[in-house]
């Protein structure tokens, strides 16, 4: 039998998920799944929306992934390019840790 309404232990606001994002999207590795079955592997609307998530998200250790898997050519530029923004990123994120531990307050990240 399906409940048709929440339980005493859930919150009406707690069914409600969809605007929060999903760590990790399991959506981007059902995408890189469903592309490794033969009558997909050619499916140029899936292939894109993958590269686009990828490249959006700066996924450069995971696009190399997805092209060995997938037997994509890499776009050398294309992941030094995510690659870069990465490194990057880190070191914001390294600064805002040391001014935390050095002066105890945090910038925003």
């Amino acid at each position: 039998i399906i409940r048709q309404t929440p339980s005493k232990f859930m919150s009406s606001t707690s069914l409600d998920c969809a605007h929060i994002e999903r760590v990790p999207d399991l959506a981007i590795a059902q995408a890189k799944f469903v592309l490794t079955l033969p009558e997909y592997k050619d499916d140029e609307e899936l292939k894109a929306k993958l590269l686009n998530t990828i490249v959006s998200k700066n996924m450069a250790p995971w696009y190399v992934e997805v092209c060995k898997e997938l037997n994509w050519e890499r776009d050398e530029e294309l992941y030094q390019t995510m690659a870069s923004r990465n490194e990057s990123r880190l070191l914001e994120l390294d600064q805002a840790i040391d001014n935390v531990l050095t002066h105890g307050t945090a910038s925003e990240f």
